[in-house]
């Protein structure tokens, strides 16, 4: 997953891989690695169903951390929803983001205790 040249044939594993589980894992894993523009072609290649429901949804919490922790991501551009994402993303953007505004909410509001202690470690390293 380390070398992207090798990625289309990673794509291709997966598309011939009749373990659902096994390829779910994989397009989940290499989906923290590969660029953005290249997600939804390892989603489209899981089979209809949960699996790629699951893919389809961390896909598009990937492109939101990408967006939370980039200079511009910084500004209002990016819908910070917070309430309505999972844990998983609301503690990886306490973790990341640089929006003052998004980490104060997930201070004040985070799902749980670890995302309101790590927006409030956040802000602390902004400030």
């Amino acid at each position: 997953m380390q070398v992207p040249e090798e990625w289309p044939e990673l794509l291709e594993l997966v598309e011939q891989e009749p373990d659902d589980a096994i390829a779910s894992s994989l397009v989940v894993n290499i989906m923290e690695i590969v660029p953005d523009s290249r997600r939804m072609q390892y989603v489209a290649a899981l089979p209809p169903g949960r699996d790629r429901e699951y893919a389809a949804t961390r896909a598009r919490e990937l492109s939101i951390l990408d967006k939370l922790s980039t200079e511009s991501g910084a500004s209002n551009d990016v819908e910070f929803d917070a309430q309505s994402w999972s844990t998983w993303l609301q503690l990886r953007a306490a973790d990341s983001a640089r929006n003052e505004t998004l980490l104060e909410a997930l201070r004040a509001a985070g799902a749980t205790k670890r995302i309101r202690a790590a927006a409030e470690r956040r802000l602390r390293s902004l400030r």
